[in-house]
């Protein structure tokens, strides 16, 4: 059954406004007091910035639909190399080309409920039963860097595991977004143990396009309703390996939604670590694959 556009956006709202009660937490009072009932409480972790290279660590719960992807060294145990984002209680998007990495084979769990990839508490590591990538992806092209990771078993979602909700509009007002990651530090360097943020300029189509002349993987240049270019007007903030698949993001206006973010693209590929504005995929192109996968309609 064909869905229309209408039809996508109010299917969105609803889901989006469902994950939003996550951020509530019903407060038990300890048996010893008397008489006191269960509270709810507002476990919003937004810090509204006017602000991951040149980043800074993220709070914690302030990105709670952040998933770390993880692959199995024989050698070094599960490495921590991409970046994804929690779209319902079964699905993570990221970036095609992080289903598998070169060196240690296909994307086999996923971490969520964490800011510091070595904490515990609330920490949820679940298996990968399927990928996903787009169907125009091809590993030799930029174009389509876009996939879906089933779950093994459904995360449990609370105010440290939410979903974020998807930007549907081709045309993004805003100026400014906010890219996060486990990535590298700097080119070359180490990943990081801490979730880090950083606040990207967003540049238009032509200005990006100078930065990715003559590239094989894109025969026909940045193109804008598949991609979106970000990163700093001096050269000192981008994203960087390891943050591969992660979200950019803005926060959501409007629908009485609250505490929720909305994934304008994903972390595709730049050249080096701030030098040159990064690569996302734009997400409003897809919102009808993605939907026909992670909430199909009978």
């Amino acid at each position: 059954m064909a869905v229309s556009h209408t039809t996508s956006m109010l299917l969105h709202k609803t889901e989006c406004k469902e994950y939003s009660k996550y951020i509530y937490e019903t407060i038990v009072p300890p048996t010893a007091i008397v008489n006191q009932k269960a509270v709810k409480r507002n476990e919003c972790g937004h810090r509204v910035t006017k602000l991951i290279v040149g980043g800074e660590p993220a709070g914690r719960k302030e990105f709670p639909h952040m998933a770390a992807i993880g692959y199995l060294d024989v050698d070094e145990g599960i490495k921590w190399l991409c970046g994804g984002t929690i779209l319902s209680e079964r699905y993570v998007l990221t970036a095609a080309h992080c289903l598998s990495d070169h060196n240690a084979g296909i994307a086999q769990w996923v971490r969520l409920g964490v800011t510091k990839l070595n904490e515990t508490y609330r920490r949820q590591e679940i298996k990968i039963s399927e990928r996903i990538p787009h169907p125009e992806y091809k590993p030799n092209s930029y174009y389509h860097d876009i996939a879906l990771l089933g779950l093994e078993k459904e995360a449990q979602l609370n105010s440290f595991s939410r979903p974020a909700c998807l930007y549907l509009d081709s045309t993004i007002t805003s100026k400014r977004a906010i890219a996060t990651g486990w990535g590298y530090t700097s080119y070359g360097g180490s990943t990081s143990n801490d979730l880090l943020k950083v606040v990207l300029d967003i540049f238009n189509q032509n200005t990006c396009g100078l930065y990715y002349q003559n590239y094989s993987r894109l025969s026909r240049g940045i193109v804008d309703n598949l991609q979106v270019c970000a990163g700093s007007v001096n050269a000192t903030k981008d994203t960087c390996q390891g943050d591969s698949g992660g979200p950019l993001q803005i926060y959501h206006r409007g629908d009485k939604i609250k505490c929720m973010y909305d994934i304008i693209g994903v972390t595709s590929f730049g050249r080096g670590c701030a030098g040159s504005p990064g690569v996302y995929v734009r997400i409003s192109n897809y919102i009808k694959w993605i939907e026909d996968i992670v909430w199909p309609q009978e």
